[in-house]
């Protein structure tokens, strides 16, 4: 691997990959023109650099890599795709067009058998894998990548901005069960994220707001700067589709703070993590309610910002900020589907999941987010009505009383009285 004079900047180089992991540890951010980050954990043997690449289609970033590539594209980017084909093609790379279908759709095992089959017909065991789309193909690819000979290097060419800001620039890689949102993966590091900001112009509205939501999350856990950001231009983020010197200069910040995050737990051998905020309900919202992960997200975080004003942890002031940076860009508050019922049967399933600790990130301010082994039932059901009055009736009308504040442990994801 070969790195700059501070050793903190690798240039990615698929001769390296697999080899021990060489530099120190952390997150390194280097500025300018064109943002770098470069992730390193030698504990877990994982690097890989996340490269700002405007104009991408006119650079040789991916085409120097190798000169043999399988591209894994998101039917949605074909043209973006396409693009990147002749691009490597006019630098003499030989390539291989994988077209699969966009969203939740393409992560199941016959999608990732189909594809490792297509791909192993023509693959050597150095080729490099590039996946052009968003984050649902970007999950497939990462397992198809981990998969084909146990393991082959990965580019990641995010085309949404729920990719270009979170589901590209971690190390998960998931499919769905039978019901069971990402509940089937790995942990991969990619060795190279590009990010072209134009890529994004052309996403529908919905697209764009989803990756909104995923700014909003990281804002409240991170705070400061990031916060302060992001109430002065998400509207601008989604007239622009992240098209703006504004978007820029907010995905960086988001971006970094998630990074750091992520870092010192890659693997999530600790599961009490801040930026699991916003995904208790994504599974029944994302899988029977069909909505857009990012959506799904905003939703669950204006949940949680009302159940921390119920526990009289977050002030009415900031969840109104909360709520307000979600309905600023037209993205609900509130679904139908949530209702008490609904909320406690992901609690439970979410307690299963985490060996019968539910692991709750709460946001007790705006850059304050505690991660609350337990919940308060009766807290939780006076957040969801009231949730429900604000983003369904448009209002708050008389908000049901609740019968008592008994705090409830979720053992085993079955709700039991603290006091028992």
């Amino acid at each position: 691997m070969r790195f700059n004079p501070e050793g903190r900047f690798a240039i990615p180089q698929v001769a390296d990959f697999g080899k021990p992991v060489r530099g120190p540890d952390g997150v390194h951010v280097r500025p300018g023109e064109e943002y770098e980050w470069c992730v390193r954990h030698r504990g877990e043997g994982m690097q890989y650099s996340i490269r700002e690449t405007p104009d991408l289609f006119n650079r040789d970033d991916i085409a120097r890599l190798s000169a043999r590539q399988h591209l894994i594209i998101d039917s949605g980017a074909r043209r973006h795709g396409e693009a990147l084909a002749r691009s490597l093609t006019a630098r003499g790379v030989e390539s291989w067009n994988y077209f699969v279908p966009g969203g939740e759709g393409c992560k199941t095992i016959a999608e990732l058998h189909r594809t490792c089959d297509a791909i192993q017909a023509a693959a050597k065991r150095r080729d490099l894998v590039v996946v052009v789309g968003g984050g649902a193909v970007a999950d497939l690819a990462r397992c198809v990548a981990a998969w084909l000979w146990k393991g082959m290097p990965l580019v990641i060419v995010p085309t949404t901005p729920t990719a270009y800001v979170d589901a590209s620039i971690g190390v998960k890689g998931a499919l769905n069960g039978e019901n069971k949102k990402n509940s089937i993966g790995v942990y991969y590091a990619p060795l190279l994220v590009t990010l072209d900001l134009a890529l994004i112009r052309g996403c529908p509205p919905d697209v764009v707001r989803a990756g909104i939501m995923e700014i909003v999350k990281m804002a409240v856990v991170e705070g400061g700067l990031l916060w302060k950001s992001l109430e002065r231009v998400s509207a601008d983020l989604l007239a622009s589709s992240f098209n703006s010197s504004q978007s820029l200069e907010i995905s960086r910040l988001a971006i970094t703070a998630m990074l750091r995050h992520l870092q010192p737990n890659l693997r999530e051998h600790s599961l009490r993590r801040p930026v699991d905020l916003g995904h208790l309900l994504v599974t029944p919202l994302e899988l029977r309610g069909g909505l857009q992960h990012g959506t799904a997200v905003g939703i669950d975080l204006a949940l949680m910002a009302e159940y921390a004003t119920v526990l009289g942890c977050m002030t009415e002031d900031d969840r109104d900020r909360v709520h307000g940076a979600i309905r600023s860009v037209a993205s609900p508050i509130c679904h139908e589907m949530v209702d008490p019922e609904m909320v406690s049967e992901a609690m439970e399933a979410t307690s299963r999941q985490r060996g019968g600790v539910l692991n709750l990130p709460v946001p007790e301010g705006i850059g304050n987010v505690r991660v609350h082994a337990q919940v308060n039932a009766a807290a939780m059901r006076e957040a969801v009505l009231r949730l429900r009055v604000r983003g369904l009736d448009g209002g708050m009308a008389e908000i049901p009383a609740v019968a008592d504040g008994h705090e409830t442990r979720l053992s085993a994801g079955v709700p039991q009285s603290a006091g028992r």
